[in-house]
Protein backbone atom coordinates (compact mmCIF):
# COMPACT_ATOMS: atom_id res chain seq x y z
CA UNK A 1 0.00 0.00 0.00
CA UNK A 2 3.06 2.25 -0.65
CA UNK A 3 1.51 5.77 -1.77
CA UNK A 4 -2.08 5.40 -0.49
CA UNK A 5 -3.28 7.42 2.48
CA UNK A 6 -4.37 5.46 5.12
CA UNK A 7 -6.57 6.86 7.48
CA UNK A 8 -6.15 5.79 11.26
CA UNK A 9 -8.82 5.92 13.78
CA UNK A 10 -7.10 9.34 15.50
CA UNK A 11 -7.43 10.75 12.05
CA UNK A 12 -10.93 10.19 11.82
CA UNK A 13 -11.83 11.81 15.48
CA UNK A 14 -9.54 14.71 14.73
CA UNK A 15 -11.86 15.45 11.76
CA UNK A 16 -15.02 15.02 13.44
CA UNK A 17 -14.01 17.26 15.59
CA UNK A 18 -13.42 19.82 13.19
CA UNK A 19 -16.71 19.43 11.53
CA UNK A 20 -18.33 20.03 14.60
CA UNK A 21 -16.68 23.91 15.40
CA UNK A 22 -18.71 26.50 14.61
CA UNK A 23 -17.50 30.30 14.38
CA UNK A 24 -19.58 31.69 16.77
CA UNK A 25 -19.70 35.94 17.32
CA UNK A 26 -18.53 36.85 20.66
CA UNK A 27 -19.80 40.43 21.21
CA UNK A 28 -23.23 38.94 20.82
CA UNK A 29 -24.97 39.20 23.67
CA UNK A 30 -25.74 35.95 25.52
CA UNK A 31 -28.97 36.91 27.62
CA UNK A 32 -32.11 38.80 26.72
CA UNK A 33 -32.48 41.75 28.80
CA UNK A 34 -36.33 41.80 30.05
CA UNK A 35 -37.27 45.49 30.01
CA UNK A 36 -36.91 47.61 33.01
CA UNK A 37 -39.29 48.59 36.17
CA UNK A 38 -40.37 52.01 37.19
CA UNK A 39 -38.10 51.97 40.26
CA UNK A 40 -35.35 50.17 38.07
CA UNK A 41 -35.42 52.97 35.42
CA UNK A 42 -35.37 55.96 37.80
CA UNK A 43 -32.33 54.51 39.59
CA UNK A 44 -30.64 54.12 36.19
CA UNK A 45 -31.84 57.37 34.80
CA UNK A 46 -30.41 58.77 38.07
CA UNK A 47 -26.88 57.70 37.21
CA UNK A 48 -26.74 58.35 33.91
CA UNK A 49 -27.61 61.75 34.71
CA UNK A 50 -24.88 61.82 37.45
CA UNK A 51 -22.38 60.22 34.51
CA UNK A 52 -23.15 62.76 32.27
CA UNK A 53 -22.50 65.78 34.45
CA UNK A 54 -19.79 64.75 35.92
CA UNK A 55 -17.87 63.69 32.30
CA UNK A 56 -19.64 67.13 30.47
CA UNK A 57 -19.30 69.49 33.44
CA UNK A 58 -22.61 70.94 32.96
CA UNK A 59 -25.80 70.61 35.03
CA UNK A 60 -28.45 68.41 33.40
CA UNK A 61 -31.39 70.14 35.71
CA UNK A 62 -33.99 70.18 32.94
CA UNK A 63 -33.87 66.63 32.08
CA UNK A 64 -33.78 65.36 35.92
CA UNK A 65 -36.93 67.82 35.96
CA UNK A 66 -38.38 65.69 33.38
CA UNK A 67 -37.52 62.58 34.67
CA UNK A 68 -40.84 61.31 35.69
CA UNK A 69 -42.41 62.58 32.14
CA UNK A 70 -39.54 60.74 30.06
CA UNK A 71 -40.23 56.93 32.18
CA UNK A 72 -43.85 57.62 31.87
CA UNK A 73 -43.57 58.13 27.84
CA UNK A 74 -41.21 55.08 27.83
CA UNK A 75 -43.53 53.21 29.19
CA UNK A 76 -46.44 53.74 27.15
CA UNK A 77 -43.99 53.71 24.37
CA UNK A 78 -43.15 50.43 25.70
CA UNK A 79 -47.25 49.04 26.21
CA UNK A 80 -47.89 50.59 22.85
CA UNK A 81 -44.65 48.42 20.79
CA UNK A 82 -45.01 45.47 23.41
CA UNK A 83 -41.55 45.89 24.27
CA UNK A 84 -38.77 48.57 23.99
CA UNK A 85 -35.33 47.20 24.67
CA UNK A 86 -33.22 48.84 27.94
CA UNK A 87 -30.32 49.43 25.57
CA UNK A 88 -32.57 51.84 23.47
CA UNK A 89 -33.76 53.21 26.55
CA UNK A 90 -30.09 54.14 27.48
CA UNK A 91 -29.46 55.16 24.10
CA UNK A 92 -32.11 57.33 24.04
CA UNK A 93 -31.91 58.80 27.03
CA UNK A 94 -28.00 59.52 26.44
CA UNK A 95 -28.88 61.11 23.33
CA UNK A 96 -31.43 63.68 24.97
CA UNK A 97 -28.64 64.43 27.84
CA UNK A 98 -26.22 65.24 24.90
CA UNK A 99 -29.30 67.23 23.03
CA UNK A 100 -30.10 69.48 25.87
CA UNK A 101 -26.70 70.11 27.37
CA UNK A 102 -25.33 71.09 23.77
CA UNK A 103 -28.18 73.27 23.33
CA UNK A 104 -28.95 75.23 26.80
CA UNK A 105 -32.56 76.98 24.79
CA UNK A 106 -34.19 73.70 25.48
CA UNK A 107 -35.23 73.32 28.54
CA UNK A 108 -39.21 73.04 29.19
CA UNK A 109 -40.47 69.99 30.25
CA UNK A 110 -42.69 69.22 27.09
CA UNK A 111 -39.69 69.90 24.45
CA UNK A 112 -37.40 67.56 26.56
CA UNK A 113 -40.34 64.96 26.40
CA UNK A 114 -40.90 65.00 22.89
CA UNK A 115 -37.34 64.84 22.22
CA UNK A 116 -36.93 61.55 24.37
CA UNK A 117 -39.98 60.17 22.54
CA UNK A 118 -38.89 61.07 18.88
CA UNK A 119 -35.27 59.88 20.10
CA UNK A 120 -36.98 56.46 21.18
CA UNK A 121 -38.60 56.15 18.19
CA UNK A 122 -35.56 56.96 16.14
CA UNK A 123 -33.26 53.83 17.90
CA UNK A 124 -36.51 51.34 17.97
CA UNK A 125 -36.80 51.45 13.90
CA UNK A 126 -32.75 50.77 14.03
CA UNK A 127 -33.08 47.84 16.46
CA UNK A 128 -30.30 45.09 15.99
CA UNK A 129 -32.08 41.81 16.50
CA UNK A 130 -28.57 40.33 18.23
CA UNK A 131 -28.73 43.36 20.70
CA UNK A 132 -32.24 43.16 22.30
Amino acid sequence: MEGSFHRGHSDVIIEAVFEVIEFKDLRKPIIRLDGFKKDNLMELSDRLITMHEEVYEWEAKPVRESLEGIIARHEANAELTGYISPRNFVKSFISVLDVVQQNPELRSEEEILDLFEEKEMEFEDFEDEDWV
